[in-house]
């Protein structure tokens, strides 16, 4: 069975998503337990699952509100196998102006069950640009 680390902002095993990735072997289980997580610019680099405890119960944004964002949520580079599930992902934008991709930029093979990706923003793919391979299991991409 995989190894399952939390994220939290204090308590947990980690108190960021990227430290996590950076931390966690392959195949590890990355558990968001915060209600509203606030991090931009997380790049995931290996196999890995990012799981929340809902979309109604796990925001993860890049910040706060969309005008002040510093960058998309998530990067999922080439060669990543990724599931990223129950969570909403929000408040994204390329700091590139010219860049796709708001909530999600995926190069690698990426797997969203049960998310909500809304109110990002991008020249093209607000929520999510794609140029791995993409799979949307019960998710809504909105906004």
């Amino acid at each position: 069975m995989p190894a399952t680390d939390t994220v939290c902002a204090a308590g947990c095993d980690f108190a960021t998503i990227q430290a996590a990735i950076d931390g966690t072997a392959e195949g590890a289980i990355i558990e968001i337990t915060d209600s509203v997580h606030n991090e931009a610019g997380i790049v995931v680099n290996k196999n890995v699952t990012i799981r929340g405890l809902g979309a109604h119960d796990t925001i993860v944004q890049a910040h706060e509100t969309l005008e002040e964002a510093p960058e998309r949520v998530f990067l999922i580079e080439e060669g990543a196998i990724v599931t990223v599930e129950r969570m909403t992902i929000r408040h994204g934008k390329p700091s590139i102006p010219d860049d796709c991709g708001g909530g999600i930029l995926n190069w690698g093979t990426l797997t969203l069950k049960h998310c909500v990706v809304t109110d990002n923003v991008a020249n093209g793919g607000g929520g999510i640009c794609d140029s791995g391979t993409l799979t949307l299991i019960n998710s809504t991409v909105s906004n």
